[in-house]
């Protein structure tokens, strides 16, 4: 009798919903329920008892506050399994639980109790039994990490499964102990003895499409990326297991060695997935020092942590304090910034209200309230600026093997230096090209002289920095910057004709010289000077100089450099091998380097006040001192700027005879080909310039380069050359065709066709246009596959206005407040609204129609109107 009545009510369970099953006795039920789990001689009587339970919870959710307390029963289902089918209703149970009581599984020791008999459930079960493992694993603290460190083993062995889900919560488990023992290296150490990294680097490489997701593929990165930025000695170990081969497959398809001379050809990847690869090729390299030039990574990590806030609410069911999702996060500092009080949310299947001035949230449809907060990382803003704080850190292994084992390094680097310019080249997401970048200083930083010089032969290096330094991003400038400086330092004499040839020394002229120069979105690209066919190979010369030499003394630089650092400045360019950093900040501007000693205000004691289900608020505190503004990082460019000037410009410590000779001879060329009478005299300007671009005379040193074209006139004499002028006669342009024809494409001296000058000078014009254009780009960033529901949830807030050249009586002025509109939604859904609410009528429509019936709808009142869709503006 009793298994009938267990079995009716699973039935009844099982139909019921919030609605039919509100006066249920929970509190009353569940504990008859835990003891039926006990009756071990009937297996059917158990089994209803652990449905009912599981019914229970899924038709009344809040009933999970008092099923917790059968997780000692249903866990010892699980140790001493007497039923299957007990053991597997269990494992569903558990999961359900395991969403908002994880942590009572875990203290009862319910992950080793789920992974105990794995092999013996079905796939369903198994799936159960690693989704509660799961989220166990996200609440399992340092100090608790006896409570999970018997399952790592066998955990690491489900990463060979091939079912999908299994595979996804297997990493997700370990994502999540990874990031909360991220802190802790021996634990790092400990989960990853059993082979962890080695089998997560197969499953990279020979990971099943159909089991590899995209987002197991992520989870993946970014497990390897915590454990080598947290533990180097991984990290060492990963690059001795062929982890240049390790690169070359996941952007390239394969572990063919990449070539200097052949662009290699990058795999189609999602821009979330780049940007986790590159993170990890990051953490393969020893970390970036924290002052001089680099010590402004602070002040752009902390400007990134004041706009990317972490909200929380508290969950009315349990008073925990629960983390809006990502996307979610970015929609509220979106509505933050943009000064909204008020933001629309999908959460658990209902929609919900987010009160910025009240920070409150309202659940629309049970009408509940909760608390919100919202919080920015510890120790937000370092104090990392000041060289005195450098202490000696703990060894990193990484510097350890560059030392010992630098081949391994060299290879790794060649590899990675190819592919992060085509990934640079191929990528418009701005947080892409930032970790491209960080990731590109760290090699410049830490390789050798000679991997630079053989890179830097067939890789843009020098045109790179010189589009950095020039773009309307100010994050670009600073990269720019640091790049400039480290290559100086490391090869002097190469890149000062480098930069001096493709527009280096120029752009840090131009930061310098322009008094308003903003590097943000209201910047211009480089405009190319207009070029005079009467100039002389005697301008050429003060052209160059004008372009790269120093500015004159009565322009203004910021800051201002007294005498003595002046001197400071020329002692240091003398000793320039010398890597250790002054005793002071020489890289901030006096403000920044007051700002940089300010302390975080103390917190200000406050009475605790009483949200509405009485849970504590938290105290408010005194605003601390803020991040740097963007001006404050623009005042670092122009400051670094000002000292890359002084030290490689100013004192004129390069030789300038390689480059300046370049630009004379294309000038001379260019200037001789647009004064030439007759088209006979143009063939030695003609084969002057087709050596320069092949590189074919022995006094130059390589190929033209984009700035050494633009700035030279060429572009504007070769359109007059090929294109008719007014004062040519008949077949004068098609002669200076054929002459043009002779020299680039023809050879006369030997009858055969040769287009490789032609193919030169193509691709270099091709390079000028991109080196010239600058379009902004808008990216949408970090949304990913929730763009969609971002868009459906959040709403715009429109204020009606009446036209002011309106005049009549068809439409009046609003006065509700703001109206909140989809943004997808038609224009014409917002006249319909005003239209029905009164706000759009004709008088002469409405004395005509006074006779008419009372019962017109309101389809009969926009068909009426329609006319005045037509004249009114909103």
């Amino acid at each position: 009798r009793v298994a009938i009545t267990a079995g009716d009510l699973c039935q009844m369970l099982v139909m019921g919903n919030e609605e039919t099953l509100a006066g249920f006795p929970i509190r009353q039920s569940v504990p008859l329920l835990v003891q039926l789990l006990s009756v071990e001689h009937n297996m059917l009587l158990m089994l209803h008892a652990c449905r009912a339970l599981t019914y229970l919870m899924e038709s009344l959710p809040r009933s999970t506050v008092f099923v917790s307390e059968a997780v000692p029963s249903l866990l010892l289902k699980l140790r001493s399994i007497q039923c299957i089918d007990v053991a597997e209703q269990s494992l569903t149970a558990l999961e359900m639980l395991s969403k908002k009581h994880a942590r009572n599984i875990l203290q009862a020791g319910g992950v080793s109790a789920c992974l105990c008999y794995l092999e013996f459930f079905s796939i369903n079960a198994q799936r159960s039994a690693l989704a509660v493992t799961a989220n166990c694993c996200q609440i399992v603290s340092p100090s608790d990490s006896h409570l999970v460190m018997d399952c790592i083993s066998p955990l690491t062995a489900r990463l060979n499964a091939q079912d999908k889900k299994v595979l996804e919560s297997c990493c997700l488990a370990f994502s999540r102990l990874v990031e909360q023992w991220k802190t802790t290296p021996q634990l790092l150490l400990e989960i990853c003895k059993d082979g962890l990294v080695t089998n997560l680097q197969q499953l990279l490489l020979v990971g099943s499409p159909t089991v590899m997701t995209n987002n197991v593929f992520i989870t993946i990165l970014r497990i390897l990326s915590t454990v080598f930025h947290n533990c180097t000695a991984l990290a060492t170990d990963f690059i001795k297991q062929d982890a240049s081969g390790t690169i070359r497959s996941l952007l390239l398809g394969n572990k063919t060695p990449v070539s200097l001379s052949v662009p290699p050809s990058l795999l189609h990847r999602s821009s979330n997935e780049i940007y986790e690869i590159l993170g990890l090729c990051s953490e393969l390299l020893p970390s970036l020092p924290r002052y001089g030039v680099f010590s402004v990574d602070s002040m752009i990590s902390g400007y990134e942590d004041e706009r990317n806030k972490q909200w929380f609410y508290r969950d009315p069911a349990t008073s925990e304090w629960l983390q809006f999702s990502k996307s979610q996060n970015k929609l509220i500092n979106t509505s933050c910034d943009a000064g909204d009080t008020d933001v629309s949310l999908r959460m658990s299947g209902q929609n919900v209200l987010v009160d910025l001035s009240t920070m409150k949230m309202e659940y629309g449809e049970t009408g509940d309230e909760c608390d919100i907060a919202s919080s920015r990382k510890k120790n937000f803003f370092p104090d990392l600026l000041s060289p005195n704080l450098r202490e000696k850190e703990k060894e990193d292994h990484r510097l350890v093997l560059l030392r010992e084992e630098p081949a391994l390094y060299h290879e790794l680097c060649q590899t990675m230096l190819v592919l992060l310019f085509e990934v640079y080249r191929n990528s418009a997401v701005p947080s892409v090209r930032y970790r491209c970048l960080h990731c590109l200083l760290r090699i410049v930083y830490h390789a050798k002289p000679d991997t630079i010089r053989d890179s830097s032969e067939s890789l843009p290096l020098s045109s790179t920095v010189a589009g950095m330094l020039s773009s309307n991003d100010s994050r670009l400038t600073i990269y720019g910057l640091q790049l400039s400086e480290i290559l100086m330092k490391k090869l002097p004499r190469v890149f000062a004709v480098n930069f001096r040839r493709e527009g280096v020394m120029y752009a840090v002229k131009k930061i310098l010289t322009e008094t308003t120069h903003v590097p943000d979105a209201t910047s211009t690209s480089i405009s190319p000077p207009s070029c005079s066919s009467s100039s002389s190979s005697s301008s050429a010369t003060g052209k160059l100089r004008s372009l790269v030499a120093s500015p004159p003394r009565s322009v203004p630089v910021f800051p201002p450099l007294t005498t003595s650092d002046q001197r400071t400045t020329r002692s240091r360019v003398k000793d320039s091998t010398s890597s250790e950093p002054p005793n002071s900040s020489p890289t901030l501007p006096k403000r920044l380097d007051v700002w940089r000693r300010r302390k975080k205000a103390p917190p200000l004691k406050k009475k605790i006040g009483k949200g509405k289900y009485g849970m504590a608020l938290s105290p408010p505190s005194l605003p601390s001192p803020g991040p740097p503004s963007k001006e404050d990082l623009r005042q670092w460019v122009r400051h670094q700027a000002d000292k890359f000037y002084q030290k490689y410009l100013f004192e004129e410590t390069v030789d300038h005879t390689a480059s300046t000779n370049v630009l004379d001879i294309l000038t001379s060329a260019v200037t001789m080909l647009g004064s030439c009478g007759s088209t006979s005299e143009t063939d030695v300007p003609l084969k002057q310039i087709k050596a320069l671009l092949t590189a074919e005379g022995g006094d130059v040193p390589s190929s033209l380069s984009s700035f050494e074209l633009i700035h030279s006139g060429f572009v504007e004499a070769f359109l007059k050359f090929l294109t008719p002028q007014p004062s040519d006669r008949e077949t004068e342009v098609m002669q200076r065709v054929i002459k043009f024809l002779e020299v680039f494409i023809f050879d006369v001296s030997s009858n055969e066709f040769n287009s490789l000058p032609y193919t030169f000078m193509f691709d270099k014009l091709q390079q000028c246009l991109g080196h010239i254009e600058q379009f902004p780009v808008k990216v949408n960033d970090g949304l990913g596959d929730s763009l969609s529901k971002v868009i459906s949830t959040y709403q715009i807030k429109c204020l009606p206005k009446k036209h002011p050249e309106h005049s009549g009586g068809s439409v009046r002025q609003w006065s509700s407040g703001t109206v909140k509109v989809d943004p997808l939604a038609y224009v014409q859904t917002l006249e319909k609204y005003l239209i029905t609410r009164g706000y759009c009528r004709d008088d002469a429509e409405d004395d005509d129609s006074s006779g008419g019936s009372d019962e017109d709808g309101e389809e009969t009142v926009i068909r009426r109107q329609q006319p005045v869709l037509q004249r009114h503006k909103l």
